[in-house]
């Protein structure tokens, strides 16, 4: 084998092993800080894949649910009377303008939510 060809042959092994252990790296060192940001699939589709219970307006009137769904997430959250209360129940999305930060979902929706109106007659 001919120089030039052996130095080309043992740059591309060397950035052959580089890239290999930068992989090792990532997956068994970063793995905590990795699984831990917003834009991680894994932990959306965690969140939506739970059950979150439902929304109750005075302690009796459910204005949300929960389901069980045959799609990829096991639960999906229903509005009975969906135009009535939208603009109290918010919305929880799937795509970047999620309104929630990371945590900050289930400490809200592991709770029970009591909603209380007050009209003039």
């Amino acid at each position: 084998m001919n120089k030039p060809i052996r130095r080309v042959a043992f740059i591309a092994m060397i950035m052959f092993a580089l890239l290999l252990a930068n992989g090792t790296y990532m997956m068994i060192f970063r793995q905590d800080s990795l699984a831990a940001q917003p834009q991680n699939r894994r932990v959306r589709d965690a969140e939506f894949a739970q059950n979150r219970g439902a929304i109750l307006a005075a302690g009796k009137t459910e204005i949300a649910k929960t389901v069980p769904a045959k799609d990829r997430f096991k639960y999906q959250r229903v509005y009975p009377d969906g135009e009535l209360y939208a603009p109290i129940t918010g919305f929880y999305s799937y795509g970047e303008i999620a309104p929630f930060t990371s945590g900050a979902t289930r400490r809200l929706h592991n709770q029970t939510m009591t909603i209380t109106t007050f009209a003039e007659q």
